[in-house]
């Protein structure tokens, strides 16, 4: 799936910690990738682009129901 392609009113995407004992997951704000024109590419594209407080430096994007709503706080921050 492209970036765009999966985005939904009815859905959001989420950033889960790459490392096999993590778990870390936070919700991620697509709007910076889109508004850069970085829509077209495949969500696999970005997962470098993320770092977890366990030291991780890749994340899974997944697209999860519900709408996007910012988070008090983040255990996965994005590099865009």
């Amino acid at each position: 799936h492209t970036l765009l392609g999966s985005l939904r009113p009815e859905t959001h995407l989420v950033a889960r910690c790459a490392a096999p004992r993590c778990g870390c997951e936070a919700p991620c704000d697509p709007a910076p990738w889109v508004a850069a024109g970085q829509g077209g590419l495949p969500l696999s594209a970005f997962s470098g682009r993320f770092r977890c407080v366990c030291g991780s430096r890749e994340a899974v994007l997944e697209v999860r129901p519900g709408p996007y709503v910012k988070p008090a706080s983040q255990d996965i921050h994005l590099f865009r």
